[in-house]
């Protein structure tokens, strides 16, 4: 019996994410409400945001594509009811994150059970059937590491050619339009082996083309939509907070670790699983024991999810470093929109930021010493994602329908 993971994802996800879609109520997975004006804007071709309070208004276009096109159609066919063409956008999300994931699993190498937990993990697919920017966020980086993934270990890949440079070029591109904080992933261009260039100059060279008109997009945006966010408060103030940690320096980092001691708990368990609005604490999360359980398991797989390629320390230091200053730019980011100048913790940090990166994290704990038979292997994951999903399925439909 050859278990595929993209195609149990695919059935999973597709079941459970409907299930996720259906049972929770509109406007009850966080922000989604700033997400949905921010589709309606894109539908009615307003690309460029106004001044607001909101955040995700300062959002690019791209993540709400699939949303904003069914908004258009549906006022297009003259559509009356507003919560279905919410649910039909909710629906082409969730497609469209379906789509993308399957083919990053399918794609990958190495860790593909581990992908498979990480893409079904309650609070990924909570985030992948609703309105929000993370849908596509979480999908399009997870094909991107994906792909470093392939570049590194498909020997039939042998050398990048141009065409294998556009397509990351393009990926990078959808992360530059999306949440632009992701962009570090890019740095995964040095896992790739050396041998598969023709000399370390055209390495270089092509990550440059790669990383500097990326790089030129996101400042464009940056200067574009320049006094579009107004903070909620007035002491909040990026440039006083930008100047405040570099002449504090030590102060950031004991915000940073007061931040890890106070919230560690909550990082874990809204990075695996909870379930309504998580800013006001009114969120229903899933057991502590199993949001404890799905991490052991998450490592184990990553021990045991082995094949015939060898990752090297060098390859392991490239992911070790990317996804260290990918999560340090999360905390960066959220201090300075978030947080009054000075502020002696940083608020605003939830786990599901850390999901489009955590594939870097358990690629650490890959290596050949653990052999384990991959089918029953296989059969044991499907049978706990199944348990889990079910389990979180029920806390929602307990959450908003049973008193």
């Amino acid at each position: 019996m050859n278990v595929k993971p993209e195609r149990v994802f695919l059935i999973l996800c597709l079941i459970f994410g409907i299930g996720f879609l259906l049972a929770t109520p509109i406007f009850q997975v966080p922000d989604e409400p700033d997400h949905l004006l921010k589709s309606i804007h894109i539908s009615k071709g307003e690309i460029l945001p106004e001044k607001s309070m909101v955040f995700v208004s300062s959002y690019p276009p791209v993540p709400y594509v699939a949303s904003a096109s069914v908004i258009f159609v549906g006022k297009l066919v003259n559509f009356h009811s507003l919560d279905m063409i919410i649910y039909f956008a909710k629906l082409a999300n969730l497609l469209l994150y379906v789509l993308i994931v399957y083919s990053a699993i399918k794609l990958t190498p190495v860790h593909k059970w581990v992908f498979f937990l990480l893409a079904l993990m309650p609070m990924t697919l909570y985030e992948a059937a609703s309105l929000s920017a993370d849908s596509f966020t979480i999908a399009i980086s997870f094909l991107l590491i994906a792909l470093f993934l392939k570049f590194s270990f498909d020997e039939e890949k042998n050398e990048l050619n141009t065409k294998y440079i556009l397509i990351l070029f393009f990926l990078g591109l959808m992360i530059a339009l999306s949440k632009q904080i992701y962009i570090v992933l890019m740095l995964l261009f040095f896992s790739i082996p050396f041998y598969k260039f023709k000399n370390r100059r055209q390495m270089f060279s092509s990550f440059l083309v790669i990383s500097i008109p990326l790089l030129l997009i996101i400042e464009g945006w940056g200067f574009v939509i320049q006094g579009a966010y107004v903070p909620v408060l007035p002491e909040i103030s990026f440039h006083g907070q930008i100047v405040f940690m570099l002449l504090h320096p030590i102060a950031f980092i004991q915000a940073l670790l007061h931040s890890f001691l106070h919230y560690a708990q909550y990082y874990l368990v809204s990075f695996v699983g909870t379930f309504g609005w998580l800013d006001n604490r009114l969120d229903t999360p899933l057991p502590s024991i199993l949001v404890y359980i799905y991490l052991i398991v998450l490592i184990l797989v990553s021990l045991i999810d082995n094949n015939d390629f060898n990752i090297n320390l060098n390859q392991k230091l490239v992911y070790l470093t990317t996804f260290s200053l990918s999560f340090l730019s999360i905390f960066v980011l959220e201090y300075i929109a978030w947080n009054v100048v000075g502020s002696n913790i940083i608020e605003g940090v939830y786990g599901r930021y850390f999901i489009p990166i955590a594939p870097l994290f358990f690629l650490l704990f890959y290596n050949k010493r653990f052999k384990f038979n991959s089918d029953k292997m296989g059969i044991a994951i499907i049978l706990f994602s199944v348990s889990i999903l079910s389990i979180s399925l029920y806390l929602i439909i307990k959450r908003f329908y049973i008193v």
